[in-house]
């Protein structure tokens, strides 16, 4: 040190000065920094002696201490410059022990007359005690800011008068729905809209009187970029102060909208649902489905949804009943989308979906993605998008656990979002709409029903008037008995004149025993023999039965009897009905006549057989006297006119032997082939007709060769008298499945369709187009008796303008 203070030779008041300086000195000399000068303060604070006088730095100071301090003194003796140092931190020994202290430092280079560095002075100022309380402060402010950051509940700091965000951490930011660029911003700059609700005014309140302000759910609107959002908060504006005075609020609050919006939903709810149970009644007596439909659809829109639909199945289209909005154009774009785009139920839409599985569905918030994944349809798809849907409800609604329907509830108020119990509320509302929906429609189906009850009863009125008087106009008796009792439930006024009884309604099948009646034989009918009997107890269909009795009076007579069984639609016989007609006279005028035509028949047979054999001897005669030829033709033509009426005598007498039950037949062997060379010389052919014969011909048949003959006789007459322009007849002759076939076809005019199942009937006549043909009609009833005789059939083919094909067929053991 005395080199360089002592340079002047007079430097010990300046030595002394800084000797006793109540700041730590020190002077470094040389590059290698050695001390040459160090006061008690700066030897104090480094816990060393003067020993350390003539050391450098490195000698004298620990590794830590003396290597950042070589590099300042490097700087500032390199450099001829001053350096400064601020809170540096330097160790000390206090009582023994090592300390932290920090200093602000200055270190000077000290020239010599050229100025050039020599040495360096340093000066040491402690500012342990300010840097400390800082570093306090700094961990009180660091330890506030890390309890805002993580506190619970949103907390902020508003710095002065002007409020500005110092300090604001993420719940505040959450609740305000703001982003970390407010901090540093005044409140009014940061939140335009508090001015309008007051919320500055309580602040400067707080920051003015210096008194804390408490706020229970206060509502404030936030502006969302082009929205505004409505958020309820509990909050506290505590003053803070410095010196007496208020420097800094502290908000401290907390979000409370959720629970709000939620006491008012279910304030509103439970309302609604006291509403609803009051309105129950009203709904039950809601006899028609537009007034409930109109009535529920009051209820929900707009207190709970913004969109309601109701939907019903109708067979497998899912069909929107009825739609509901504040807005009419709403409604009827909803109708025009599901006429465009009906869901189909087994179709694999959400609603189709959502309604097969009976579960209901929530979708509390609604984004286009979900959207997108519930609406397959494009279309559809942009439609929805534009109707604002934020949350849905759908929820299928069932009747005697058979899912009918579904309501869907739609929100699209912003905020406005379904949770579960919404969805609770919207099941118990289902099953109301459901009740609702049936009742009406059981209601409409009862009016249906009664209306078309009313409908019935009228028809069935006429339809009984109508009965009746057809009935009164029958030509016969018509009774109508219960099954199995027999009572007697309708009879016609004709009864009474038909039995010679009256009529007796409490009556049951017992009363027939009044009445007497004959089989053929003569045996007398059982009580089970009666056609209603055998309708009620056996199903039994009676056809034109001709029964003897002794009426009531006790005068005999015929009745020809129908009946029928009358049964429900299981099959089940409940009544039967049977028509009686009085046909004693018809069977005795008929009598008479069978035994006039046999009388007649008879006593025609003898002169008739004297006058052909007369005939035939007088045309021998004549046959031999050439010259008498005129004579000949008219023996000839008696002798026909003879045959004919000789024919006709035939049929009569086998029309009484049928009747009388006593045509038989004389079975014998002959050839087939002569029977009909025989029965074609009894048919005189014309000019205009061929008779041709074809099949199996040289037969030998088993059977009455004289009725067979009578037969084909007649279906070759029949074929000549109705094939007037014809010029052909075929005869065929078959043998198949052990019987023998003739047939006998013409091409003439044939006969109508609707006249061929009369055709066997005794005295039927098919005359045709008008057209009168000669012949009684007994012919072909007289073939079917001797085919029923021979055990064979008969039958014809025949189409108006085609002409017709008679047939027999009889057993025939050879074919």
């Amino acid at each position: 040190m005395d080199s360089i203070l002592n340079q002047g030779k007079s430097q010990v008041i300046l030595q002394n000065a800084l000797l006793n300086a109540p700041y730590p000195i020190v002077v470094f000399e040389g590059t290698d920094f050695r001390i040459t000068y160090i006061n008690d303060a700066l030897l104090s604070i480094w816990g060393k002696t003067k020993e350390v006088i003539g050391s450098s730095v490195a000698e004298a100071l620990p590794k830590t201490v003396y290597q950042p301090l070589t590099l300042i003194l490097k700087r500032v003796f390199e450099t001829g410059t001053t350096l400064n140092q601020k809170e540096a931190w330097t160790p000390m020994q206090q009582d023994g022990k090592a300390v932290d202290a920090f200093f602000d430092s200055t270190f000077s280079p000290i020239k010599d007359d050229t100025g050039n560095s020599i040495g360096i002075l340093g000066m040491y100022y402690d500012v342990t005690a300010s840097v400390i309380a800082k570093r306090r402060s700094e961990d009180i402010e660091l330890k506030f800011r890390n309890t805002v950051s993580q506190a619970p509940v949103a907390m902020a700091l508003l710095r002065g008068a002007d409020f500005v965000i110092e300090t604001a951490n993420e719940k505040s930011l959450e609740m305000w729905q703001k982003g970390p660029g407010v901090i540093g911003k005044r409140m009014a700059e940061a939140f335009p809209e508090y001015l309008e609700q007051g919320i500055l005014d309580i602040l400067t309140g707080v920051f003015e009187t210096g008194k804390a302000f408490y706020g229970t759910e206060v509502p404030f609107n936030i502006t969302q970029e082009e929205s505004v959002k409505l958020v309820y908060s509990n909050f506290v504006y505590q003053p803070v102060f410095e010196n007496g005075a208020v420097t800094s609020i502290i908000a401290i609050g907390y979000d409370v909208t959720d629970l709000v919006l939620e006491r008012k939903k279910a304030q509103e709810r439970g309302a609604l649902l006291e509403y609803l149970n009051k309105a129950g009644n009203e709904l039950a007596l809601s006899l028609d489905t537009k007034t409930a439909l109109e009535k529920i659809s009051k209820l929900i829109v707009p207190k709970f949804a913004d969109f309601f639909t109701i939907n019903v199945i109708k067979d497998d289209i899912i069909e929107q009943l009825y739609v509901a909005h504040q807005d009419p154009k709403y409604v009827e774009l909803s109708y025009e989308l599901r006429k465009k785009k009906p869901i189909h139920l087994h179709g694999n839409s959400y609603t189709a979906n959502t309604v097969r599985s009976g579960q209901a569905s929530l979708i509390p918030v609604i984004t286009h993605e979900i959207l997108e994944a519930v609406i397959p349809d494009k279309e559809q798809l942009e439609l929805l998008k534009t109707l604002n849907l934020r949350s849905s409800i759908l929820v299928p609604f069932s009747v005697r656990d058979r899912t009918t329907g579904c309501i869907n509830l739609l929100s699209t108020t912003d905020g406005k979002h379904f949770g579960e119990e919404d969805l609770q509320f919207a099941k118990d509302f289902a099953t109301r709409i459901a009740l609702t929906l049936e009742n009406a429609r059981l209601y409409e189906e009862q009016q249906e029903a009664l209306e078309h009850n009313k409908r019935l009863l009228r028809e069935v009125e006429f339809e009984r008037n109508r009965f009746e008087a057809v009935m009164k106009q029958m030509p016969g008796a018509v009774v109508i008995a219960e099954a199995p009792s027999g009572k007697i439930v309708f009879a016609n006024e004709k009864l009474n004149a038909v039995w010679g009884f009256p009529v007796r309604e409490s009556g049951n099948i017992e009363q027939y025993n009044d009445r007497t009646g004959f089989h053929p034989d003569g045996r007398k009918f059982e009580e089970q023999d009666w056609p209603m009997m055998r309708a009620i107890k056996k199903g039994e269909y009676v056809t034109d039965e001709d029964i003897d009795i002794i009426r009531g009076d006790g005068r005999p007579a015929v009745l020809r009897m129908s009946s029928a069984p009358i049964k429900n639609g299981s099959g089940e016989i409940i009544a039967g009905v049977v028509i009686c007609q009085d046909v004693t006279e018809l069977k005795n005028a008929i009598r008479s006549r069978d035994e006039f035509l046999s009388i007649a028949s008879h006593e025609l047979k003898t002169p008739l057989t004297t006058l052909m054999a007369t005939l035939q001897m007088l045309m021998r005669a004549s046959e031999k006297e050439p010259e008498t030829n005129g004579i000949h033709n008219l023996l000839a033509a008696s002798s026909r006119s003879a045959s004919k009426l000789g024919a006709l005598v035939k049929d009569l007498l086998s029309v009484s032997a049928i009747q009388a039950g006593q045509l038989s037949l004389n079975k014998t062997w002959f050839n087939f082939s002569r029977l009909i060379e025989n029965c074609s010389q009894h048919v005189t052919v014309s000019d205009t007709h061929q008779l041709v014969v074809e099949g199996d011909l040289d037969l030998e048949v088993f059977a009455d060769e004289n009725r067979l003959e009578q037969v084909i006789v007649n279906f070759i007459s029949n074929a000549i008298k109705f094939s007037p322009k014809s010029s052909e007849i075929r005869v065929l002759t078959e043998q198949f499945d052990g019987k023998l076939k003739l047939s006998v076809t013409d091409q003439g005019i044939g006969i109508e369709e609707e006249k061929l199942p009369f055709l066997f009937r005794r005295f039927y006549r098919a005359d045709v187009s008008g057209l009168q043909y000669s012949g009684m009609g007994l012919g072909l009833y007289i073939s079917a008796e001797i085919m029923q005789l021979h055990q064979g059939e008969i039958g014809l083919t025949s189409k108006r303008g085609a002409g017709s094909t008679f047939w027999f067929s009889i057993p025939f053991p050879g074919a």
